[in-house]
């Protein structure tokens, strides 16, 4: 009987932005309950304990470097998001058919405001994955309530903003740093997870089996946020 395997050769770990990378591993990490094999489980501990070092490297270098630029970008996105969130409770309880169906499916595919804009460090970031799950939705749906311009108005400034930070010179720092040293452990905690799965689904008789879907699902969903955001590229790369 065929075994189901992990799948991520869409996705290239070396390449991912820092921001992107935060968020594979966050998604990664929330699917790790379902490992069942104690080897699995013991990797699934490094990489999250890898992820703990990298995130702080990563705010401790933006707490540094950062610049009013990107904390004026967040407050505006920060704005947008939260007016679109107006837009369609309104449309919610607005009593008109159309424009509660409408509402309906935008809310279904809505994250909260208090998770996406958590941290300014990860905030561009869940803010782009969630619109690429707008951007599946009929544009019709946006224009029924009245919320097409702030969607737009979201993907426009996403798009400013790196154009904006690539030209920041202070980020070039983080090639000697603490960040990508932190960023190479991390990937390499990675690996050693998906080797453990890959060692459980051969030589164990896909003892994880569940996990590898939950983490294929995962991959997916990163590889489609990439695509609709133009391709990944590292940090480091974009911000030379």
């Amino acid at each position: 009987m065929a075994k189901t395997m992990l799948s991520q050769s869409k996705i290239s770990l070396h390449s991912l932005r820092n921001d992107m990378l935060s968020v594979l591993v966050s998604k990664l990490e929330g699917s790790s309950k379902l490992a069942k094999q104690t080897g699995t489980k013991e990797m699934i501990k490094k990489m999250s304990a890898a992820a703990a070092i990298f995130n702080e490297a990563r705010n401790k270098e933006n707490t540094i470097g950062s610049t009013k630029a990107s904390k004026d970008y967040y407050t505006l996105l920060k704005s947008r998001y939260t007016a679109l969130s107006g837009v369609v409770t309104a449309a919610l309880n607005g009593g008109v058919a159309a424009e509660k169906k409408a509402a309906q499916s935008i809310k279904d595919k809505f994250v909260r405001i208090s998770s996406v804009f958590a941290t300014k460090t990860d905030a561009i970031a869940k803010l782009e994955t969630v619109i690429v799950g707008f951007r599946t939705l009929p544009e019709s749906a946006f224009e029924t309530i009245g919320g097409t311009r702030y969607l737009d108005d979201m993907a426009s400034i996403i798009k400013e903003y790196h154009a904006v930070m690539s030209k920041r010179i202070d980020v070039k720092v983080d090639k000697n740093n603490a960040v990508q040293k932190a960023r190479m452990a991390l990937i390499e905690t990675i690996q050693g997870v998906t080797e453990a799965i890959r060692y459980a689904q051969v030589c164990l008789d896909g003892a994880e089996t569940e996990l590898v879907k939950a983490y294929n699902t995962v991959f997916n969903e990163i590889s489609t946020a990439l695509k609709q955001m133009g391709g990944h590229k590292k940090e480091e790369e974009t911000t030379e």
